[in-house]
């Protein structure tokens, strides 16, 4: 959803709540 790049740890949690 948002920069992923931010929060690449939380790359994985990001591209499962998009």
């Amino acid at each position: 959803m948002k920069n992923p790049s931010l929060h690449p740890l939380k790359k994985k949690a990001t591209t499962t709540v998009s």
